[in-house]
Parts: structure tokens; C-alpha cells; sequence
């Protein structure tokens, strides 16, 4: 069986405002590795006052509810994939030396934020913020910023192939 383990947003800004890290298109992109793969996706969602931090971004993925960070480590060790946008998990991901994964990017420079071994994919045109260790407040959600979902998937297919190969071998 092969498993995804998905956190698809970062934390919710203070002003409530949409994070301009958050991959909109993670629908799209869950139905297109349901079709290729028996697939078991794991949606990450953290549990504020009992109350899970966001919705679910597709019907059949699975809620893998957690209120510390010590409760994701089995679940990402024990998946054929990760992926994430920039938030927490790559460097949880770093830090308990998982395999690497897919890390969708928008207004962040991956060559400062991310690891090299991961697939770290931008836009075509990366839209970078100029300041890039200023609030996310400060910064505007742009659509444009974000990778094509045929790129996300392509990545999250490479490194399931690449896994299920080694693993045969």
C-alpha cells in the first residue's frame, strides 16, 4: 500500500487573512494520485482546544489528527511520501531524518528555507518576496506564486516510483 503524508497549509495568519503559503489546488492534485496509485493519503491537522486547525482538502483523505509534533514522527517514517508547504514539517522531516519529500513553495526562497535533498518546486517565474524574513502579515496572497499542480504531482510520483523500485529490489 502505498501512503501520503500531506500537511498542505501553514498556520492560520492573525489576521485571518489567507496564508500566502497555502497550495490551493491540493484537490486536484490528491484526485489526480488517486487515479494513478492505491494510494492512502494522511492529512495532518492540528488540534487546537479539541478543534482541528483546518479542513480537509479532499473527501478521502484521512485525518491524522495530532496536539504535539512527537505524534506525526511514526506516521512520516512509515510513508511511502511527504509533501508540505513551507511550514513546520520539512524541518520536522530533517530532524527525525526522514526520507525526503515535496515542498510546495510560493513567496519563499527555497534556496534559504528549504533542503536540497527534498524536491522544493516554485512557479515557472518564482515571485519571491523581497524581504524574506519579514511577517507573513506584510505579504499578499498571489495565486501566480505557486507551483503548477502537474509539477506537484509529477514530484509526489517520482519519489512513490522511486520508493516502490527500491523497495522491489
Amino acid at each position: 500500500m502505498v501512503s501520503l503524508v500531506l500537511s498542505p497549509y501553514s498556520r492560520p495568519l492573525r489576521s485571518l487573512g489567507p496564508n500566502p503559503k497555502n497550495f490551493p489546488h491540493w484537490e486536484e492534485v490528491v484526485d489526480t494520485l488517486l487515479s494513478r496509485f492505491n494510494l492512502v493519503v494522511k492529512q495532518e491537522v492540528y488540534l487546537y482546544k479539541g478543534q482541528p486547525s483546518s479542513d480537509r482538502v479532499h473527501s478521502k483523505v484521512q485525518v491524522l489528527p495530532f496536539t504535539s509534533v512527537h505524534q506525526l514522527v511514526s506516521p512520516i517514517l512509515e510513508s511511502t511520501c511527504w509533501a508540505s508547504v513551507d511550514n513546520f514539517l520539512p524541518h520536522l522531516c530533517n530532524l527525525i531524518k526522514a526520507d525526503p519529500g515535496v515542498v510546495v513553495f510560493s513567496k519563499s526562497d527555497p534556496s534559504i528555507f528549504g533542503y536540497h535533498y527534498n524536491k522544493n518546486l516554485h512557479s515557472l517565474a518564482p515571485r519571491f518576496r523581497p524581504d524574506q524574513f519579514n511577517l507573513w502579515e506584510q505579504c499578499q496572497y498571489d495565486d501566480a506564486a505557486f507551483p503548477l499542480v502537474q509539477s506537484v504531482v509529477d514530484a509526489i510520483t517520482d519519489i512513490i516510483q522511486a520508493r516502490r523500485n527500491r523497495l522491489s529490489t
